[in-house]
């Protein structure tokens, strides 16, 4: 898969910010600067932090927590106090405050453990300088919160058709935003890397690849909260300078000979049948 998308042009060019101009990493400058010295934890903390204030600008009834890992581990009262929280911020009822950026790095540590199979050693022992580093994050994002307001469609983390997900190991993108696919990095250092602008092209070709979609993406976007920035490149621009559909046949039959070398039992022809069902009628609404 890797070779296949070194196949795809330098995109550079192609990125944009929120008042439609190419972007020049030069001129943009980070406002929040790092302070934690677990900068991926920050990561994973922010992200859930993102998703409540998602749920509440876009007054979604949250399920964070029943989707938390050891969430029998922690105390019954960090439980209780944690759930009362998400209820009563989603719904528009209090502000946020130090308590809950607490409560997204404990989150935050679960989610670590989920990702990396490592247990989290003292769970409820947070850092001052962890709190002080997310917080000032929360505090900087809630300037920009018409972002994340959508005008006619929010999805938080959405999931792609089963068939394509079992070909691939499974995967999901963090939101969709009216016509845009967006993922957040949580980055200390803002310059062009090609691996975030590739993954999420790949997030929109499993979108391609999944059933009875019903949304158009336009845009795939990045939002970096340490520089208060929106990144975008429009999919027109994509098609404008590679074959797309080409791409896509390429990356499905990649998907197959990957998959094939795990596991080549029966099952896997009916994934295959699904997922080129789905590209043949998902691709006749490209440009």
């Amino acid at each position: 898969m890797k070779l296949l998308f070194k196949s795809v042009p330098n995109l550079k060019s192609l990125i944009k910010i929120s008042d439609n101009r190419n972007i020049n990493f030069n001129e943009v400058f980070i406002q929040t600067p790092l302070l934690s010295k677990n900068p991926q934890l920050i990561g994973h903390a922010y992200d859930y932090f993102l998703q409540l204030l998602c749920e509440r600008l876009n007054r979604c009834n949250s399920n964070i927590s029943s989707n938390m890992i050891l969430y029998n581990e922690l105390p019954e009262s960090f439980q209780y106090d944690s759930e009362k929280n998400i209820e009563i911020y989603t719904s528009g009822l209090k502000e946020w405050n130090y308590d809950m950026t607490k409560q997204s790095i404990i989150y935050g540590k679960l989610d670590q453990y989920y990702r990396s199979g490592v247990p989290p050693v003292d769970i409820m022992n947070v850092e001052d300088e962890d709190i002080k580093d997310l917080h000032s994050l929360i505090t900087s994002t809630m300037k920009s919160e018409h972002i994340f307001k959508a005008k006619y469609r929010f999805i938080s983390n959405p999931h792609f058709g089963s068939s394509i997900s079992m070909l691939m190991g499974g995967a999901d993108a963090d939101l969709i935003i009216d016509d845009s696919l967006i993922d957040i990095k949580v980055r200390s250092k803002l310059r062009f890397e090609s691996y975030p602008w590739h993954q999420l092209i790949g997030y929109y070709v499993l979108g391609l690849l999944t059933p009875n979609i019903n949304y158009k993406i336009k845009r795939i976007s990045i939002w970096n909260p340490r520089y208060e920035i929106l990144m975008y490149i429009n999919i027109d621009d994509l098609f404008n300078i590679f074959d797309f559909k080409k791409f896509v046949v390429n990356f499905i039959e990649t998907a197959i000979v990957i998959y094939r070398k795990k596991d080549s039992s029966p099952t896997y022809l009916d994934y295959i049948k699904d997922v080129r069902l789905a590209w043949e009628i998902n691709s006749k609404n490209l440009g």
